[in-house]
């Protein structure tokens, strides 16, 4: 009878593809609170921007920034203070709706990005509930402390209609409201 030879080559991509997903899950989250960073919250802005456009829907900015959270690092250690930013993104992503976006854009600094909201005022009533829940509430950590929080909105179209100028005028507000 006539013989078949097989050859095969078998490649393990296994580790290829995981460190593909790994350079991914940089270059979208941020590794300390594994919230959307800078680079999708924008590429997401942006989608929300062109989708408002076509629909004439409104899209609110909130600039988030932590009140004294430098004392909380320099006095604590930056254990604390990676402890406090892991809790308060904890909190931040139980509040706002399954279609927003809650980033952490570096340091203290958070954005949320809510779409296809009605008007300004329903903006304006979760940057209230998140204030509320951020207020005197101390972080259950060893130590007890309090953080504040500031809140700065911006609103597509009115206060800009691209993504760079929204956030600008957002922590422009936040830095007025602090």
């Amino acid at each position: 009878g006539k013989v078949t030879h097989f050859v095969g080559v078998l490649n393990d991509i296994t580790e290829t593809r995981n460190y593909q997903e790994q350079l991914e899950r940089q270059t979208n989250f941020d590794l300390l609170t594994e919230l959307p960073n800078r680079n999708l919250l924008q590429d997401r802005l942006q989608q929300a921007v062109a989708l408002a456009q076509r629909q004439k829907h409104i899209v609110a900015v909130a600039f988030l920034d932590l009140d004294n959270f430098k004392f909380v690092n320099d006095s604590l250690g930056h254990h604390v203070g990676d402890r406090v930013l892991c809790e308060i993104s904890t909190r931040l992503s139980t509040l706002i709706r399954e279609s927003d976006t809650v980033a952490r854009l570096g340091g203290d600094e958070f954005l949320i990005l809510m779409e296809g909201i009605a008007e300004p005022a329903a903006a304006s009533s979760v940057a209230d509930k998140i204030l509320e829940n951020l207020r005197d509430i101390p972080l259950s950590l060893e130590h007890e402390f309090f953080v504040g929080v500031s809140i700065g909105i911006s609103i597509f179209p009115q206060d800009g209609d691209d993504s760079a100028t929204l956030i600008k005028h957002a922590d422009v507000a936040m830095y007025r409201a602090k």
